[in-house]
């Protein structure tokens, strides 16, 4: 189902808050909405990211910084609390991409 088929035309009760403004600043929000509208679509679809996959041998090196960082586990944990685990596999997959 679709979200305007849910919510109808107006989900985030935009047109609600546009009806509330003065004539000249509503018009200045709906253009400006507008412009967000068509930016959003001009993006949908576009693959934001412009990096490659790893390799194989990236992967493997990946795999074992990933096992010596674990060892030291903790100190990771102090620095960056319950993101830890996910700082650790990004610094991993940097050391590899720059050692293979």
């Amino acid at each position: 189902m679709r979200r305007r088929e849910l919510y109808g035309d107006d989900p985030h009760g935009e047109k609600e808050f546009a009806a509330g403004l003065p004539a000249e600043k509503r018009k200045k929000y709906e253009k400006l909405r507008g412009t967000a509208t068509r930016i959003q679509k001009a993006l949908h679809g576009i693959n934001r990211t412009n990096e490659s996959g790893l390799t194989k041998p990236e992967k493997k090196e990946k795999e074992k910084v990933v096992k010596g960082m674990k060892k030291n586990k903790s100190d990771f944990k102090k620095r960056y609390g319950k993101d830890a685990e996910s700082v650790m596999y990004a610094t991993a997959t940097n050391i590899a991409k720059e050692k293979a």
